[in-house]
């Protein structure tokens, strides 16, 4: 049984070795600041790490490094800013001018969404405010200790509670990969609603249409 053990470790020793020698290195820096290159650095860059820059990104970001901060990014760095400054981070469209038929509205889609609170019951205790909504709960008694920051007994306590709700919209992701990014999203409902109460019981769901991929 050891010598089989030894034999495995050994296997895996020498495939990760052969892994290593394989293994594609990344650039460290994108030369933004070479004369020749500039924007077309970080357009090679894109390409070899799929970070998905449109034109507006690639001149943005080619004008911060060279003429701004005048140093070359780092591959870590582009590949932060395609995350960080991505329309699932910053919701660009989302809140962007929005033109239908050649008529540009005044609000954006997001400010048109707000707007409903204006014409709805004033039930709300957070709204569009961070991760999360809270709408006005019930009163009830709840066990709480009488020192939390040590051994302590429980007395009941009458408290409010308010109920949070958030919505959870992966469909894209669920769509490319359903379960991870099912995964991912309902992860991520949980993490809002965490980071504005405590929750007890929650729902998600997703929905995608025909994809027509070939095959």
């Amino acid at each position: 049984m050891l010598d089989e053990m030894k034999k495995s470790i050994s296997e895996m020793i020498r495939e990760n070795k052969e892994l290593k020698k394989d293994r594609k290195v990344l650039k460290t820096r994108v030369a933004c600041l070479e004369e020749e290159l500039g924007k077309k650095a970080l357009q090679d860059i894109d390409a070899e790490l799929g970070l998905a820059f449109d034109e507006a990104d690639l001149t943005y970001y080619t004008n911060l490094f060279k003429n701004v901060l005048k140093r070359n990014p780092t591959n870590v760095e582009c590949f932060d800013m395609a995350q960080s400054n991505s329309e699932h981070s910053r919701h660009w469209f989302f809140k962007g001018k929005m033109i239908v038929d050649n008529k540009e509205y005044e609000d954006s889609l997001i400010v048109m969404i707000m707007k409903t609170q204006e014409h709805t019951n004033k039930n709300n205790v957070i709204k569009f405010s961070d991760n999360s909504s809270a709408i006005k709960g019930f009163t009830n008694a709840n066990l709480r200790p009488v020192n939390a920051g040590k051994t302590s007994v429980f007395q009941s306590v009458i408290t409010n509670s308010d109920l949070i709700f958030t919505s959870e919209t992966h469909n894209f992701p669920t769509g490319v990969a359903p379960f991870s990014g099912a995964t991912t999203g309902t992860g991520g409902r949980i993490r809002d609603v965490q980071c504005v109460g405590y929750c007890i019981a929650g729902t998600a769901g997703y929905y995608v249409g025909n994809l027509h991929i070939p095959g």
